[in-house]
């Protein structure tokens, strides 16, 4: 039985205890994290007991958030430039193992939000592919949005991983499906240089996505009210849609759809959406307008399931920016803990 608030206050008490009650060693126990942003991946995987080395990213407001944050560094690296890329992150081959890669190259030109062909940022992901093809890590962890499997690019990508020894996989993840109150799916590849253990955790993850998705369906999908408890929210907020075929209007008691770069208020000539009049506890002839915002940025953050002590640096555009492309830490949780479990159980 879901208790209001008591899910969120769950997951910061997993996330306090962070590294030390979860420390993992030996192989795959240490991680770089490429195109970082300001540390969505980096804080799951640290929950989950990986030792997080360092960030990469090229965007200062991104990296100055990441090390307000996190012990360890993250720092300006432009990943677009292999060579560089490769020269920094040859350094860390002194180690007595090249540490994991995992990341998220920007996505925008994947997107159908974007509605782009294939450009300089899905170009990145080869850039990825290169850098765990030339390192050779113990595992990699790329994550994207679910369109860029339809894109050569990102396939070639994958086969370029492939050709350098990796067996891999990609699955769509639901993050409202394993816990957070957020509709956001996400593509992952994972890959491992032996089948067995790649094998592994992907049995770990469908194990473990079915198991929770019993628990949705028993229970239902978390929602905002499920998350955050009575009385932090207003019962109904505004959410600017794409299109004019999709509603504006969302409630507390049902999950937060994708969480997105920009948040914009309601015009006051927004017309109500024949799908509005659907959202839980609004009545459009009572509806008062004036009162039908946005969602704050600190609550948008927490929706992504950042702790509430994660300070966002920057101009509230930036910090809006920074938690629409974060990968939420619970989802990013979730897939590290079930590498960390499967490395431990095969080493």
């Amino acid at each position: 039985m879901k208790s209001k608030g008591g899910i969120r206050r769950e997951w910061e008490s997993v996330l306090a205890a962070g590294v030390a009650a979860n420390r993992l060693d030996g192989q795959g126990s240490r991680v770089v994290d490429l195109f970082s942003g300001c540390g969505g991946l980096s804080l799951g995987f640290q929950a989950a007991g990986f030792d997080v080395l360092a960030g990469f990213d090229h965007w200062e407001p991104a990296i100055e958030t990441y090390n307000s944050n996190f012990g360890h560094h993250a720092e300006m690296l432009d990943l677009a430039n292999f060579d560089k890329s490769a020269g920094r992150l040859g350094e860390f081959s002194a180690l007595s193992e090249f540490p994991a890669i995992i990341g998220g190259p920007p996505c925008q030109d994947f997107s159908t939000a974007g509605k782009r062909l294939e450009d300089a940022n899905a170009d990145l992901t080869s850039q990825f592919a290169a850098l765990v093809g030339l390192f050779q890590p113990f595992f990699f962890v790329m994550e994207n949005v679910p369109n860029a499997k339809n894109f050569g690019i990102y396939n070639r990508a994958l086969q370029s991983m492939e050709r350098a020894g990796y067996h891999l996989f990609t699955r769509v993840l639901d993050a409202s499906v394993i816990g957070t109150p957020q509709r956001r799916k996400r593509l992952f590849a994972i890959g491992t240089q032996d089948g067995r253990i790649t094998n592994a955790i992907l049995e770990a993850i469908v194990r473990k996505e079915e198991s929770f998705a019993r628990s949705r369906a028993a229970e239902g999908p978390v929602t905002l009210l499920d998350w955050f408890g009575e009385g932090i929210l207003p019962d109904v907020y505004y959410r600017h849609p794409w299109s004019y075929d999709r509603r504006g209007l969302f409630s507390v008691r049902e999950p937060s759809p994708t969480i997105r770069g920009v948040n914009r208020p309601m015009p006051k000539t927004y017309q109500w959406h024949p799908k509005d009049t659907c959202v839980p506890g609004f009545d459009v002839a009572a509806a008062d307008r004036p009162s039908i915002g946005p969602l704050s940025i600190e609550i948008r953050k927490q929706i992504q399931t950042f702790p509430e002590e994660f300070s966002l640096l920057g101009a509230r555009t930036t910090q809006e920016q920074m938690i629409g492309n974060a990968v939420p830490v619970l989802l990013g949780y979730f897939i590290a803990k079930c590498i960390a479990d499967t490395i431990s159980s095969v080493s």
